[in-house]
């Protein structure tokens, strides 16, 4: 069944079909959804055809962006903060839900920037999660914050933030700042 609630119409063919509780949930059939979407659009563009281009577009850019980036799986996260206790997959677990650590996904798995390591102190850099708590859940994801780790930066002479987190980590904390601060536009 189609998750979109919208594709979904009331079936009255139960013995009284003005009664509600013999009402059922049937899904739309193609041509129901395909005149509907053109009366009405779609959720993010115009029509079905512009939402594939959109899709395609947002998972090449999501590839180029996991691509750009070092990433470590749970297993070697654990080792570089020192973890080794039978319940290391516990502690990190409890880290990401504390927002202490930055973690996406990526091919279907949990995947951590190594940028993030301050591997000599065994932890995250303290700039990772105060960037994490300030950045709240309107804004964007942690995906979102990956992205604008990874961008140049003029406050930084285009460099990524993400390369400068054990130099600026003030200066992260502010240009974040900034940007979490503007207005969206749409």
């Amino acid at each position: 069944m189609n998750d979109l609630m919208t594709d979904l119409k009331t079936d009255k063919t139960g013995p009284n079909p003005l009664a509600p509780r013999h009402m059922t949930v049937r899904e739309a059939c193609p041509d129901e959804r395909g005149l509907r979407e053109k009366q009405h659009g779609s959720a993010y563009g115009t029509n079905p055809h512009e939402n594939d281009k959109l899709d395609n577009i947002n998972h090449v850019l999501r590839g180029e962006i996991l691509k750009s980036v070092s990433m470590v799986d749970q297993d070697k996260a654990c080792r570089l903060l020192g973890l080794s206790s039978e319940d290391d997959f516990a502690s990190l677990a409890r880290l990401e839900n504390q927002g202490k650590i930055l973690r996406v996904e990526y091919e279907g798995r949990a995947a951590y920037p190594l940028f993030q390591f301050d591997v000599a102190g065994k932890q995250v850099y303290p700039v990772i999660i105060k960037l994490m708590e300030m950045r709240s859940d309107a804004w964007g994801s942690n995906f979102h914050l990956l992205h604008w780790l990874t961008l140049p930066h003029r406050s930084f002479n285009d460099a990524r933030p993400c390369d400068r987190l054990p130099h600026d980590a003030d200066d992260i904390v502010a240009s974040f700042d900034a940007e979490i601060s503007e207005p969206l536009h749409g």
